[in-house]
């Protein structure tokens, strides 16, 4: 499993509200999970996790022509990815078992 992480600081939360409502409708069918934190009113972090680093590439590929011109618009990203180890979630979901249901 890989993630890619995107913390953006927009000019203000207006700009952060219209983005957050626009990018949500853009979901890539490589993502299995997609979460979004709000650190600030004017701050995001939003969280995707793919079953493998070329999926991610595939999606930041197709996600590319929105985050340009979201920076266009004045708003700062900060990118970070990397392989996914030791997730645990309630009930005993392991990640082997996730990965088992994103195979076709």
């Amino acid at each position: 499993m890989y993630m890619r992480g995107v913390r953006t600081t927009f000019t203000n939360d207006l700009m952060k509200d219209a983005v957050l409502n626009f990018m949500s409708q853009q979901l890539s069918d490589e993502r299995m999970i997609t979460f979004a934190v709000h650190l600030s009113d004017n701050q995001l972090l939003r969280v995707s996790l793919y079953p493998d680093e070329s999926s991610a590439a595939k999606a930041l590929k197709e996600m590319k022509p929105f985050t340009d011109k979201i920076k266009q618009m004045g708003a700062k990203h900060e990118t970070f990815e990397g392989p996914v180890s030791n997730f645990q979630m309630n009930g005993g979901l392991t990640l082997d078992q996730l990965l088992a249901h994103t195979t076709s």
